[in-house]
């Protein structure tokens, strides 16, 4: 992927990129697709989570969402936990 080569698959510009490409394979019912997109969000998320706080919430966000719509409610709530515990350390409440 050239977003890959520019900016590096540990960059938030290509989890944007992996988020977009998330919806288009929800959209499709390819859910194991966008499980494996996930889970390398989030890798990229955690990776980067000093330098890019507010990524690192808007992508556990995003993933809550997600696994909502899927009816995986127990990691949806984890996510979304996951988020506003992050948002509260960093003292925007």
């Amino acid at each position: 992927m050239i977003i890959a080569n520019v900016f590096g698959e540990d960059h938030v510009t290509y989890s944007d990129y992996l988020e977009s490409l998330s919806e288009v394979y929800f959209s499709m019912g390819r859910y194991e697709e966008v499980d494996r997109l996930m889970e390398k969000m989030i890798a990229i998320a955690e990776h980067n989570r000093i330098n890019s706080p507010d990524d690192y919430v808007a992508t556990q966000q995003y993933i809550g969402k997600f696994y909502a719509q899927m009816g995986r409610y127990t990691e949806a709530e984890a996510a979304y936990s996951n988020a506003l515990n992050y948002y509260l350390q960093l003292g925007k409440e």
